[in-house]
């Protein structure tokens, strides 16, 4: 099955493709900084938010491996890190100059080990699926304890994977271990028979890989033939899944001796976000990428927010989880969508003299509930029992709704139907968040649902403290799931301890919502149509285990509504209960966001042109560029030139330079080895062919034969110029790379082409059609601004992307103080949601901001940043285009804090008065 990558997921692995490509052409700490703080405009997808890590220093972080790139891609659970990690091998493979790479793929722990070998070796799953498309079917994968049963021919003619715990690779353990993970890594270290074809062939055709002074010899001073040994000769990739887990000396040893041609992490929780102080250094992932959580939801691939019920006992809160899930399961039905809810509960471990909650006790107690069906209904799955064993938890048979455990769902443990966590112990912790909650927060199938109820992930535990458990919540997330802090604003309801307002109110107060308990649904039949409209998005009401309803408001509501929900109070509660409700509404119209009110933001311009082709009406932008462009239009300019493609060879010494910068020296076998059993080209058509498929363009901008024939005009220009077969096939891995650069400059041309064709037409001009409109929900950012200065004038009530200092915050500060501006809006980079401007290179332009004045006008505002001066002055022209199209209804001004010029505050006042007067 093969499955097609979300934007951000194609977006990172791109960032580490780039990354290894520099790595082999210029010092790594380079290659590292150019590719981590690459600005999101420079991303194919720009949907990955700019990495907060990009301004550390890349280092090193094994001695003995300065030759070896190792960053991380920190993603959160549920973003997909082993389909990344799966799409990551090809990028290793080109690395190290190997048509059929071989990848170590190290985990954690047996049961993720079991769990990542099955999945690898399952054709239909994704991760497999991808292997074998990439590798003609030329795939091996191999668990660490069958190593011996992988042939000579399969390891050095395919593409290899080889799972493992790093436990089992380690060279020597802090204590003598017993049992399956002692006798792998034993075996790992000793001399195999079944090893000596590979070495015979080691020793036949590439001698000089046997004489590396890091291999491991035997009392005679002979090589040892074991995997260990074989490892280190063929340098494999390692892919370090949970990375925050290899962090102690032993693994670093490990890796020195496996010496790998690069080394790529996949973790939630970097090592200095981690927990486990006691194992760290001074070092630090190298972080290339960094996904926000926010973007995972937006993606559809993950359940938020998070519902959080708290309970005063362990059997109330097990009795509001079971209704929880009939109550989804009866939306799943009514709906049409094809799920079938799932709770997990977190029993306690027994502890003899205490009156705990052990899975024993939690399981009678759901079967007594449930009756005579709750036998199939129930699975444990912990200790001595693993009822999950072979059970497909997505099959429309399977009638398992309830899951108990302790421990053991942190190990790799997957279910896209988990939606509710239920934890019977005294006090909600960080463990049980780690091990349970990153399960429910899996989005089912990686899409939306159709009831809003199916979108959300549903908390219900055992705590008299509300703020205690919400705080337990945020720190789980935060800490050891890879979330933001900033982001859990939004994304843990009815507030968190520190998100309340100055009067230090109590969760009533919380300014993100306010839930009550009612003996009866409130009836709202009487509401007018807007205040109708308003409740259906801002109140949930949700039948509890006692007959009662929770009442969730999240938003003001208008006073016939909450006197609606006041009137099916408890009479004893209703007066706390109603002024809990009435406070919480005093805050939201204190602090109102237009948006939130149902104001209507003024429509803004997009630019409109018919299309030659077939005559459509479209919006300017970068995807329309593209399909008006000319893709078929290769000429002399796309043969590489003398400067961007040459090798020189000199004795042992051969160099091949991209550029002056931009080169790879090879000097001799003994230093740098190449690669092994190097199929090369014995043709030219058979080069030809292996060029193409490197450098097909993955937009699909380019059909085959335009591809082969700028591959022929390139080959052809080449033997031209003196180069022999053999000398181009040895270098055919930076031959694949200078035309790929080749390649871009090429669509570059053709994008900028197309776009100064569409925009500055003189035959059929484009024109502005009012037609955008920022929506009143649905905003989307990456992190939320969280400084000390209170905007009153954001349209939304987060204003998204904006530091707490600096000249776009002082920017921002000047549109909220100006009395002529209405609301304005932060609007964000590479966003769906967001106002974009065509520019002459077809790239998208995001203005910083967009102000609506009180004369109903619009002004865009692009604050000028002193380093980056010739970019700054095509997005003005961009603007001022969108000004002179708009007939005097939006106007464009892009201010500075340069020291000839006034303050921005000035810039905008000027602009705003003689917008104003002109009126």
């Amino acid at each position: 099955m093969k499955m097609q990558l979300k934007h951000y997921q194609r977006s990172a692995l791109e960032r580490v493709d780039d990354f290894l490509r520099l790595a082999k052409l210029r010092a790594i700490p380079s290659a590292y900084s150019e590719v981590a703080r690459r600005p999101l405009e420079a991303s194919e997808f720009g949907d990955i938010a700019e990495n907060p890590y990009a301004l550390r220093q890349y280092e090193t972080l094994v001695k003995g491996l300065e030759d070896c790139p190792h960053v991380c891609v920190r993603i959160p659970t549920g973003g997909g890190k082993t389909l990344l990690a799966a799409h990551s091998i090809p990028s290793a493979g080109r690395f190290a100059e190997r048509d059929f790479p071989t990848a170590l793929w190290l985990v954690p722990s047996e049961a993720i080990r079991n769990q990542t070998a099955a999945l690898l070796r399952d054709r239909r799953h994704p991760c497999r699926a991808f292997l074998d498309e990439a590798y003609s079917f030329q795939t091996e994968v191999i668990d660490i304890t069958d190593f011996d049963a992988l042939s000579a021919g399969s390891f050095f003619g395919k593409a290899c994977v080889i799972v493992s715990t790093i436990q089992a690779m380690r060279i020597r353990e802090t204590a003598r271990k017993v049992g399956e993970v002692e006798r792998a890594r034993r075996r790992v270290y000793a001399s195999h028979e079944a090893l000596d074809a590979h070495y015979e062939r080691l020793e036949a055709e590439h001698p000089a890989a046997l004489e590396h002074p890091g291999l491991e010899r035997d009392s005679s001073g002979n090589v040892k033939r074991s995997f260990a040994n074989l490892l280190h000769v063929v340098r494999p990739a390692v892919i370090v899944d949970e990375a925050h887990n290899a962090v102690s000396p032993l693994s670093q040893e490990t890796l020195r001796r496996v010496r790998p041609s690069c080394i790529l992490e996949f973790t939630a929780t970097p090592r200095d976000e981690s927990e486990s102080r006691e194992l760290l250094d001074k070092k630090k992932h190298n972080i290339l990428v960094s996904v926000p959580a926010r973007v995972l939801r937006e993606a559809e691939m993950i359940k938020l927010p998070v519902q959080l019920t708290e309970h005063r006992t362990w059997r109330d809160a097990v009795g509001a989880a079971m209704a929880e899930q009939r109550r989804l399961e009866e939306i799943s039905r009514e709906s049409g969508d094809s799920v079938r809810p799932i709770v997990l509960y977190q029993a306690e471990t027994n502890i003899q003299g205490q009156n705990r909650v052990t899975w024993e006790k939690l399981e009678a107690h759901l079967l007594e509930e449930l009756g005579e069906d709750g036998e199939k209904q129930v699975a444990v799955e912990t200790g001595p029992r693993r009822d999950l064993s072979g059970v497909d938890l997505l099959s429309p048979d399977c009638e398992v709704r309830h899951v108990v455990t302790v421990q053991a769902l942190r190990e790799g443990w997957d279910c896209p139907f988990a939606y509710v966590l239920c934890s019977a112990a005294e006090s909600v912790g960080d463990v049980a968040i780690e091990q349970i909650m990153g399960r429910v927060l899996r989005m089912p199938f990686a899409r939306e649902r159709k009831a809003r109820e199916l979108n959300l992930a549903y908390a219900h535990v055992r705590a008299s403290d509300y703020a205690k458990a919400a705080d337990a919540l945020c720190s789980g997330m935060a800490g050891r799931m890879g979330f933001d802090e900033e982001e859990l604003r939004e994304n843990i309801q009815r507030g968190l301890p520190g998100l309340r307002g100055d009067d230090g109110e109590d969760e009533g107060g919380g300014i993100f919502g306010v839930t009550v308990t009612t003996v009866d649904k409130p009836d709202f039949a009487g509401l007018d149509a807007a205040a109708l409209e308003v409740v259906r998005e801002a109140v949930e009401v949700k039948p509890q285990a006692d007959g009662k309803y929770a009442v969730s408001v999240r938003e003001g509501i208008s006073k016939d509504a909450r006197e609606a929900i006041a009137r099916v109070m408890e009479p004893r509660a209703r007066p706390a209960e109603k002024e809990r409700l009435e406070r919480f509404v005093r805050k939201m119209e204190r602090h109102p966001a237009p948006s939130r009110r149902g104001v209507k933001f003024a429509l803004l311009p997009q630019l409109k042109f018919k299309s030659p082709a077939d005559g459509e009406v479209r919006t300017a932008g970068r995807e329309e560029f593209y399909n008006e462009a000319n893709w078929d239009a290769l000429g002399k300019e796309c043969i590489l030139g003398a400067d961007e493609f040459r090798a020189e060879e000199s004795g042992k010494s051969f160099t091949i330079y991209l550029s002056e910068s931009d080169k790879m020296r090879y000097r001799g076998e003994g230093e740098y080895e190449l690669p092994f059993f190097h199929e090369g080209a014995s043709d030219e058509s058979r080069l030809s062919r292996w060029l193409e498929g490197e450098v097909r363009d993955p937009q699909g901008r380019y059909v085959p034969s335009t591809l082969r024939e700028f591959v022929r005009m390139n080959v052809a220009a080449l033997r031209g110029r003196d180069f022999s077969l053999a000398r181009l096939a040895r270098a055919k891995y930076q031959l694949a790379e200078a035309l790929r650069r080749k390649l871009d400059e090429h669509g570059k041309r053709m994008l900028e082409e197309s776009a100064g064709r569409i925009l500055f037409s003189k035959d059929s001009p484009p024109w502005a059609a009012f037609d955008f409109a920022f929506a009143t929900r649905g905003y989307q950012y990456n992190r939320a601004y969280s400084g000390s200065f209170e905007f009153r004038k954001h349209y939304y009530p987060v204003v998204g992307d904006l530091l707490s200092k600096g000249e776009e915050y002082r920017c921002a500060v000047a549109l909220d103080s100006l009395d002529e501006v209405r609301h304005w809006v932060r609007n964000v980079d590479s966003k769906p949601t967001s106002y974009v401007i065509p520019r002459k290179s077809g790239r998208n332009f995001y203005p910083d901001f967009v102000a609506e004045l009180t004369d109903g006008k619009t002004l865009v505002v692009e604050y000028k940043g002193a380093d980056r001066r010739k970019e700054a002055a095509e997005k003005e022209r961009a603007g001022q285009m969108i000004e002179e199209k708009s007939g005097g209804r939006t106007f464009f001004i892009m201010p500075s804090e340069e020291s000839s010029r006034p303050s921005v505050f000035e810039q905008l006042r000027k602009k705003i008065d003689g917008i104003m007067k002109a009126a």
